[in-house]
């Protein structure tokens, strides 16, 4: 009997495994793939500043192909820091390729941070990235100019931050303006 149940289990177990099996893509959905995004960056500015951030926020989000570029806040010393980094993901694994924080100034109607480089893809992109918030509620739009194109960027009172992504690109910002209501400029500064 012992000879009999075995061999049953064998036979299904041999019928199942060798029974077609439709493979299915493997996605990694958004949100999952976001909140992964987020604990290793969270634990990449830890280990960069020797410090448990209480307090780590994404504010913006741009994938360009494999490259992915984030713009976050965090809390350090009860003062807000903001920071930039560059990722990829190869091989389903997220691999981060260059992070930059700093003091957020808190006395600036609009803060802009800059990250240049080269990407780690096959490609080797030339690229450009700008973020930033407006501490200004007055403001309504931002305009950026580089040296090459303007960028319009929409606020409202749930949104502050912008992150812009320029591939094939090596240059900086020219002039930021604040844009009030009416259309008017009631913030400029130029390099």
């Amino acid at each position: 009997m012992k000879l009999i149940k075995g061999g049953i289990l064998a036979f299904f177990l041999l019928a199942v495994s060798c029974s077609p099996v439709e493979k299915q893509p493997f996605k990694i959905e958004k949100r999952m793939e976001e909140n992964e995004l987020t604990l290793l960056l969270k634990q990449d500015v830890e280990k960069s500043q020797g410090i448990v951030l209480a307090e780590f926020e994404p504010q913006e989000i741009k994938h360009e192909g494999e490259d992915t570029f984030v713009y976050f806040f965090f809390t350090k010393d009860n003062q807000l820091h903001e920071g930039l980094s560059y990722l990829t993901f190869k091989e389903n694994a997220w691999k981060i390729i260059r992070t930059e924080t700093a003091l957020s100034l808190s006395d600036m109607e609009i803060t802009n941070f800059q990250i240049g480089g080269v990407t780690e893809g096959d490609a080797k992109e030339h690229y450009f990235v700008m973020a930033g918030y407006c501490t200004n509620d007055k403001i309504k739009e931002i305009r950026m100019t580089d040296f090459n194109d303007l960028f319009h960027f929409k606020l409202d009172k749930d949104k502050r931050t912008f992150l812009q992504v320029n591939m094939n690109s090596t240059v900086g910002i020219k002039e930021i303006q604040g844009i009030d209501a009416d259309g008017k400029v009631i913030y400029r500064r130029g390099w």
